[in-house]
């Protein structure tokens, strides 16, 4: 009798082990491809590679995320930070002697080169069209919007405008920092780095309102005389609200009610420049309240308190600092992993 070819006998025990049960194959998990990605209403299909900015705090975050190599355009008001170093090359090992006839890959070079022409293009409310048309950025980062016709030109040569709102609370300043990932590395980036990078600014956060005392003190923020008071609705005021009770928390846009601040006594009276203690002092409006009297002023940093970076928590921890002197509020060391010695 013949025997049967091997293969032919696997193929029929594979046919009789399929009757008998046999398991469908694993799926794959689905991947998110990078690109397209939509956000603020722009759908972005692939990374940028040239931006621009015509705001100072959005041009802090594309910096402060890493993107400096593919800013093209800064707002007038800010200073252009110098060129990062030229980034090393990747090193190509060379060939085998006995392949000596291959061409060895060109070496490529590590991140985002420097981009050839860097400049100032305007402001939100004045861009400097002349000088967007030299650089030509992809997107452009705004937080004000720019008029409908002007708008319509930068689409029409190829210019996308991203307009980010200032935000007013914590978590629409978490948001904005994930936008700026979105658009600049795409969805996948913004999963991975983007959440955990907002998860470690809120843990921050929270570390620091768990150190305040459970009887908050009560504030007002003063900028001007005008007077501009920082209120509910504002970034500053959603920030200082975690640390403190501000007694302005129900006006609205900066703007409080002569007669309702006129019966206000907060513990604390926080100002910034331009605004001096002298003049909060000697102003009409506040010179009779307990805080003046009593010298309850504390000078803060203003910019500092409306940075939207990964800095957040250092601006209200030393805001927190000054208003409860006696607290500690820097975070513990991270424990030390101790070396482990293997005997042989």
């Amino acid at each position: 009798m013949k025997k049967a070819p091997v293969a032919l006998l696997i193929a029929f025990a594979a046919a009789l082990s399929c009757l008998s049960g046999c398991s469908e194959p694993p799926e794959e998990e689905e991947t998110i491809p990078p690109y397209p990605v939509t956000v603020e209403g722009i759908t972005v299909e692939v990374r940028p590679k040239a931006v621009a900015s015509l705001s100072p705090e959005l041009t802090q975050i594309l910096l402060d995320l890493g993107y400096q190599n593919r800013i093209v355009g800064y707002s007038s008001q800010e200073e252009i930070p110098p060129p990062l170093p030229e980034p090393e090359p990747v090193v190509v090992e060379e060939p085998p002697w006995w392949k000596f006839w291959a061409e060895a890959p060109e070496p490529e070079p590590v991140g985002d080169p420097a981009p050839e022409q860097v400049g100032r293009i305007g402001t939100a409310r004045d861009p400097d069209y002349e000088q967007i048309g030299l650089l030509k950025p992809e997107f452009i980062f705004t937080a004000l919007p720019l008029p409908q016709a002007e708008h319509d030109k930068l689409e029409q040569v190829g210019i996308r405008l991203v307009v980010m709102p200032p935000p007013s609370t914590l978590e629409e300043v978490k948001e904005r920092q994930l936008s700026v990932i979105r658009i600049m590395e795409g969805q996948l980036e913004a999963d991975e780095v983007g959440l955990p990078l907002t998860d470690a600014i809120q843990s921050s956060l929270d570390y620091i309102r768990g150190q305040v005392p459970a009887e908050k003190k009560s504030f007002l923020y003063v900028s001007t005389l005008d007077p501009l008071v920082v209120t509910g609705d504002t970034y500053e005021g959603a920030l200082l609200s975690l640390i403190g009770e501000n007694l302005a928390q129900d006006g609205q846009d900066y703007t409080l009610d002569g007669e309702a601040l006129a019966g206000l006594e907060p513990d604390v009276i926080l100002y910034s420049a331009p605004l001096t203690r002298e003049e909060l002092a000697a102003s009409p409006l506040f010179q009779e309240k307990a805080a003046v009297l009593e010298d309850r002023l504390l000078e803060v940093d203003g910019a500092a308190l409306r940075i939207q970076t990964r800095d957040i928590a250092e601006s209200l921890r030393d805001t927190a600092k000054k208003l409860y002197p006696s607290v500690d509020f820097d975070p513990p060391p991270p424990p030390v992993e101790e070396e482990t010695s293997s005997e042989e």
